[in-house]
């Protein structure tokens, strides 16, 4: 049984690692506002731990796109007065002239599977929740951030950051790991994993006093890059069904299977976790997805099931059981329209 911890924590000024690191997880997914110094508190202890015992460090992104300006890694650790001498090269980190750590972008995770990292101690995956725009999840992105995390640890206990704005709660590593907001407080520790949505109210009240904090107060925009509120914190449509709901079929959506049922004497249809097994109708909308028994969907043109589901979506009648669901649903819709 997976023990829970939960905490209230307030952080002075930037984010410090020692909180986290205190609890003595594998893996650490930390959450928060913009410009709160997550990515330079892990810079700061991956140069400090180098500088000590020569350990080394990796830093993850998605994309080789998005490490254009990798050469300026470094240059917002000037306020720590360190004396020595850095520089970037060819997916490698230099201080002093020796190897302090290495970048990749997890679409290099097949090519590395050979190269040995002995002296690395610690992991870095940055921006591991993406806002909507022109980029994409890569395909089975948790399989292959997994992948790569086993070449580099050889079975050591390395630990391993994910770090992120809070765009989308319902993103694939949360859903992968079933991970779930902590229900008094900001920090839930599970098994492996710890998973803290920073807050910062000193942080957050100085950003509110700026020009540009006051210019977004009380917007969408604000609530994000300030208060730390996910995009997807939205609480219409969600309810639970009732007993009278009738199970109509299933959906396979990046590994994760919903049910979908109809309750006609309500007049609402809803989107759950519950399945009733003993229906065999089982729909998948991707060949990574696609197994025995499942029906692989590539258009709803003449599927009624589908186009009852969607029509009462349109009406505004159909409910999700849980903020999850009701992301992963948007996605579908996103998928098939």
């Amino acid at each position: 049984m997976a023990l829970f911890i939960l905490e209230v924590v307030t952080i002075n000024n930037f984010y410090d690692l020692n909180k986290p690191l205190s609890y003595n997880k594998l893996y650490y997914f930390i959450v928060g506002g913009r410009s709160q110094g997550k990515t330079y508190s892990f810079k700061k202890w991956a140069i400090n731990s180098f500088l000590k015992n020569k350990s080394q460090f990796v830093y993850l992104r998605r994309y080789e796109t998005d490490f254009k300006k990798i050469e300026l890694f470094f240059d917002d650790m000037g306020t720590e007065n360190y004396s020595c001498k850095f520089k970037v090269s060819a997916n490698t980190f230099f201080i002093n002239d020796e190897i302090a750590g290495y970048y990749f972008p997890l679409t290099s995770a097949q090519s590395l599977k050979s190269t040995p990292f002995p002296r690395v101690q610690r992991i870095l995956l940055d921006e591991f929740i993406l806002e909507d725009g022109f980029q994409h999840y890569i395909p089975n992105e948790v399989f292959s951030t997994l992948s790569l995390y086993d070449t580099i640890s050889r079975d050591r206990d390395i630990p391993m950051f994910f770090m992120s704005n809070a765009v989308k709660f319902n993103n694939p590593y949360f859903n992968y790991f079933k991970l779930n907001k902590a229900y008094n407080g900001n920090i839930m520790a599970k098994d492996e994993i710890y998973l803290e949505i920073i807050e910062n109210e000193r942080f957050t009240a100085a950003r509110k006093q700026t020009r540009f904090g006051k210019l977004i107060n009380n917007t969408s925009y604000g609530q994000y890059a300030i208060d730390n509120k996910f995009m997807d914190d939205d609480n219409s449509f969600i309810a639970k069904k009732q007993k009278t709901a009738i199970f109509k079929f299933s959906i396979i959506w990046h590994g994760q299977k919903i049910g979908v049922w109809a309750d006609y004497t309500n007049g609402y249809w809803c989107i759950s976790d519950d399945i009733d097994p003993s229906n065999k109708i089982v729909y998948t909308l991707s060949l990574s997805d696609h197994q025995e028994n499942t029906l692989l969907l590539t258009t709803i043109k003449n599927n009624i099931f589908f186009k009852n589901m969607l029509n009462a979506f349109r009406l505004g009648v159909l409910i999700f059981e849980s903020q999850k669901l009701k992301g992963t649903f948007y996605e579908i819709i996103r998928r098939i329209e």
